[in-house]
């Protein structure tokens, strides 16, 4: 509940704030995110499936932000973001399992270039700092070395043991067509790593998740779909 009041005083705050912004467009948008590990680095079993933390795309959020030319095509785009991702760890044969619900708010603070100034194409850069609402963790290890039957596990809200505020780089791009926009996004975490206080606050003492440093997601990506309200 209090995570939720965070976001939506957020979200306030900057609806608030924005109208105030002279000679500014704002838009109003849904997003759709995923996320995958880091490049590069993934492994597959025998069968050709890979092995890692996998996130379901599609995950719905919301993007209110606006635009302030600078100079000539180039302009400022700043907002607020929430976000939330959802990843299970797969690898056939082993006796972990790890399940984990994140969600975050975001501060999108990009240089927008807006192609010859016709309000059509537009490519964003820069960076975003982010805030760690939601982690809620779920792990079980089966593997019983003294044959009692018991299965190991925790679940819970982990968030305040783990490092909250963090920071990606962000590339994206729309098109307008009159007020209606469709865009894309991809962005690295470059920071919110490590574990904190969570290995002296969860059961499971073989934690994927704490294998991670508390990062199942290197980098994210997504569909923008919404319109411009000013």
């Amino acid at each position: 509940m209090l995570n939720n009041k965070i976001t939506i005083i957020g979200i306030f705050i900057l609806s608030a704030a924005i109208p105030s912004v002279s000679q500014s467009r704002m838009y109003l948008l849904a997003t759709f995110n995923g996320g995958t590990e880091e490049l590069g680095a993934w492994y597959y079993d025998d069968n050709g499936k890979r092995i890692g933390y996998l996130t379901k795309f599609g995950k719905p959020g919301i993007e209110i932000a606006w635009e302030k030319r600078i100079a000539g095509s180039m302009y400022a785009y700043m907002g607020v973001n929430y976000a939330q991702y959802e990843s299970a760890y797969n690898e056939a044969g082993i006796s972990l399992q790890s399940q984990v619900s994140q969600s975050f708010l975001s501060f999108p603070l990009l240089l927008r270039f807006n192609a010859q100034n016709r309000n059509i194409v537009y490519l964003d850069f820069g960076v975003m700092p982010t805030y760690l609402t939601k982690a809620n963790l779920k792990e079980s290890d089966s593997f019983d070395p003294t044959n009692t039957g018991k299965i190991i596990k925790d679940e819970g809200n982990v968030s305040s043991f783990i490092p909250r505020f963090g920071i990606m780089y962000k590339i994206a791009s729309s098109v307008a067509i009159n007020r209606f926009v469709v865009g894309y996004y991809v962005a690295v975490n470059l920071a919110n790593v490590g574990n904190g206080d969570l290995p002296q606050n969860w059961k499971v003492n073989s934690s994927i998740f704490m294998s991670y440093n508390s990062k199942p997601i290197w980098a994210t990506y997504g569909l923008n779909l919404g319109f411009r309200i000013k």
